[in-house]
């Protein structure tokens, strides 16, 4: 192995300098496994996707407060802990992902390297000059620093030809990712024979409501994510963990009182649309992501009509 490299180092033998993201760049192999990032961002957008949805749920439970349907608090708490476990499997091949990608990496690095008849020395090839300037790309100019021949894409040719280098990145990359499940499960709402989306009601009649509960429970949250992220031990743990228990009751209170007015008023307005021939109406609180709910959904420009109703609209103040 190490004579095919040193056959390629040779021809251009010297001493000079590397830095790894140059020799990445330069590298066939690197940048094809390059694919692999699509891979994460498909991945880890399906993971924001659920994690959206079941806040989402949660707020949806939280407005519907005892009018939501037995069962549904349960049944979101299972899919809490489905996600916080399938999520936490996933983190973990990731970083292992990570690990044994940047290993192999570096090996073959490593080996080209040695195999290079002059003495190579790390060093950042450029570097960045004057202002940095907010989402604007910075200006480099080549770094004084290094000394001697860049050896950047001859090393990076020696990793290429590196017969250890490419089996062990397609075995990486052909590695089954760990799945997020998503349950499609059509659940019960409150009723009738055609439903409302509770969560997008709400957010059409009450915002700035919402947006201040919102903003109240993250500012409540923010005392116990410092205590977690300074360390604690099982009985802090205990304690914090109880401490959100009663952030998550308080907020959902403030949830529910918000939206009961607006759950009357509508009410009114949707059982006035009955005596004229309308579907008797119900609340659905599982996202469509997730399923929604068993009945029909009623048209959109039927419940927002309700939704910006004055009187509707009114009693959101």
């Amino acid at each position: 192995m190490l004579s095919l490299l040193a056959l390629v180092a040779t021809a251009v033998a010297a001493d000079g300098y590397y830095d790894t993201n140059s020799i990445a760049a330069a590298s066939t192999t690197f940048t094809n496994a390059n694919t692999m990032q699509t891979t994460y961002a498909d991945v880890s957008g399906r993971s924001a996707a659920i994690a959206d949805a079941l806040n989402d749920y949660q707020v949806a439970l939280d407005l519907l407060g005892d009018a939501a349907p037995n069962g549904e608090q349960a049944h979101l708490d299972q899919l809490k802990t489905t996600f916080a476990r399938e999520q936490a499997t996933l983190q973990g091949f990731v970083g292992d992902l990570i690990d044994e990608f940047d290993g192999t990496f570096v090996a073959s690095m490593e080996r080209a390297i040695a195999a290079n008849n002059g003495t190579a020395t790390e060093c950042e090839g450029r570097v960045a000059v004057g202002r940095q300037l907010p989402g604007m790309p910075s200006r480099t100019e080549v770094n004084p620093d290094c000394v001697g021949e860049d050896l950047n894409a001859s090393i990076a040719a020696a990793m290429d030809a590196d017969p250890a280098l490419a089996p062990a990145v397609e075995e990486l990359m052909t590695r089954e990712w760990p799945a997020l499940t998503i349950s499609q499960e059509a659940r019960t709402a409150t009723g009738g024979t055609a439903v409302v989306p509770v969560l997008p009601f709400a957010e059409r009649v009450m915002t700035d409501t919402l947006r201040r509960i919102n903003r109240a429970d993250d500012e409540a949250r923010l005392p116990v994510e410092a205590a977690l992220e300074d360390g604690t031990d099982a009985s802090e743990t205990a304690r914090l963990r109880e401490q959100v228990m009663v952030i998550e009751a308080q907020i959902a209170g403030l949830r529910t009182d918000a939206f009961m007015p607006v759950w009357t008023a509508a009410t009114k307005r949707f059982d006035k649309a009955v005596k004229k021939g309308g579907p008797q109406v119900g609340w659905c609180a599982n996202p469509a992501f997730f399923g929604g709910c068993t009945l029909p959904m009623l048209d959109d420009a039927d419940w927002r009509a309700v939704a910006d109703h004055k009187k509707v609209r009114k009693a959101a103040r």
